[in-house]
């Protein structure tokens, strides 16, 4: 009698499941796809138990979220987050796990599965190069090695890592993949902000809220792309450091360049060191400091040491090139602040072609 009781109701739970799967396929609603979520995971019960319960567990985390935005309705066009995507990852590779086990046995189910799966994966991004969002930090490497990263920062839980787009092509493009708890969360492509703040973690000696700092954070950003993947190049990266006049540190200074065994390799074609003297001090806004700063970076662009440019054509065509930038005006203001002073040994001084017309 016992034996004949369990049969009744399994046989009226399937019943209930494929009238309920009928439904989820004409309306799409939350009720529907948390009725869909446990009827599979009855589904699932005898064959796979630890699927079953995951899928019960979905269940109710989609019942959960239901009530939330039943009580507290929210923008459906809002941007998820990097943790909702993280979720829906997850989800999906549960719901994919869960449909050839049961497509044959009930076909119904795996009618109301398909159009879940589908509809989930249209909320998050398609994957990139082999990557995709929920992915862990150790398979991803496998794709885009460690050993290959153009700059990375760490911040708590939270990972960025940059690369060059495709690896073996520096100076068109980037993508910067951000990680949370070792799973890829999201990427973007040249996301130049993210990857300033990586290059100058690693290479800048100074620190926010240096004006000096944000003067080369500026010109970074202004400086045309290419340009400013050229200085960021890993492989020469430009670095930059303090320049003292004054005080004992005038006599003897030192930095310190510091490898960890997890650091990606760099410096294989050299290095720039831009000096920056600590008499940029007097300024008191950026803007001066980004004039010098660009100056010095064009010098790098130009590459006018390794041409053996160093004269005072170089300045100008230095100059020229910042001024093409866009710095024109903080050239000025660098002049007029930190120019040529009485007693300074004579500098190089801008050429002025004389035209017709002109007053000699």
């Amino acid at each position: 009698m016992m034996k004949t009781q369990s049969f009744l109701v399994k046989s009226f739970s399937l019943i209930f499941l494929l009238s309920a799967t009928v439904g989820f396929a004409k309306t799409d609603n939350d009720q529907n796809e948390i009725i869909l979520l446990n009827d599979l995971a009855a589904a699932l019960e005898d064959s796979n138990p630890q699927l079953s319960k995951n899928l019960s567990e979905f269940a109710e985390e989609r019942e959960k979220q239901w009530d939330d935005r039943t009580a507290h309705p929210i923008d459906p066009s809002a941007a998820l987050s990097p943790e909702e995507i993280v979720q829906i990852r997850q989800q999906l590779k549960l719901l994919n796990e869960a449909l050839p086990q049961i497509k044959s046995t009930y076909p119904l189910i795996a009618l109301g599965l398909k159009r879940m799966i589908k509809e989930l994966g249209a909320k998050v991004p398609v994957t990139f190069n082999g990557a995709f969002v929920g992915m862990q930090e150790s398979d991803f490497f496998n794709i885009y090695p460690v050993k290959s990263v153009r700059g990375l920062r760490h911040e708590g839980e939270d990972e960025w890592f940059t690369y060059n787009d495709p690896l073996d092509d520096p100076l068109h493009h980037i993508v910067t993949f951000y990680f949370h708890h070792q799973q890829l969360a999201q990427w973007k492509l040249d996301d130049r902000p993210e990857a300033i703040k990586e290059y100058l973690n690693e290479f800048c000696f100074y620190q926010p809220p240096s004006l000096t700092y944000e003067a080369i954070k500026n010109v970074m950003q202004r400086m045309p792309y290419e340009d400013f993947l050229n200085i960021t190049n890993r492989e020469r990266p430009v670095l930059f450091t303090e320049f003292y006049v004054e005080g004992t540190a005038r006599f003897a200074s030192s930095s310190e360049f510091i490898v960890t065994p997890n650091d990606p390799p760099c410096c294989k074609e050299g290095f720039t060191i831009v000096k920056l003297g600590m008499s940029l001090g007097l300024a008191k806004t950026p803007a001066p400091i980004e004039a010098v700063v660009a100056h010095e970076l064009a010098h790098r662009v130009l590459d006018s040491i390794r041409k053996g440019n160093v004269n005072c054509d170089a300045e100008r065509a230095a100059n020229r090139l910042i001024r093409k930038w866009g710095f024109t005006e903080e050239l000025k203001q660098a002049s007029q602040l930190f120019g040529q002073r009485k007693g300074d040994p004579a500098a190089c001084q801008e050429v002025h072609q004389t035209k017709p017309g002109d007053k000699k």
